[in-house]
């Protein structure tokens, strides 16, 4: 349940790049994604958790499961 972002603070960029690691990897679609959920231009405080869980639940299910 470690958030990328609230828990481990780390700045949309290095983010991103994981995520694009992680879609790569596992052939996840990065369209399914909708970045500005956990990264929110506007209002950061809005933004919903990002956590390491979500993204091994979704490798293993083999698409983005969280919208």
């Amino acid at each position: 349940e470690t958030s990328l972002h609230l828990t481990m603070n780390m700045d949309e960029e290095e983010a991103q790049d994981l995520l694009d690691e992680i879609f790569t990897e596992f052939n996840l679609r990065h369209t399914d994604l909708d970045f500005s959920l956990y990264f929110p231009v506007k209002n950061r405080k809005c933004a919903k958790p990002l956590t390491i869980d979500m993204l091994i639940k979704s490798a293993e299910a083999g698409r983005w499961l969280y919208g």
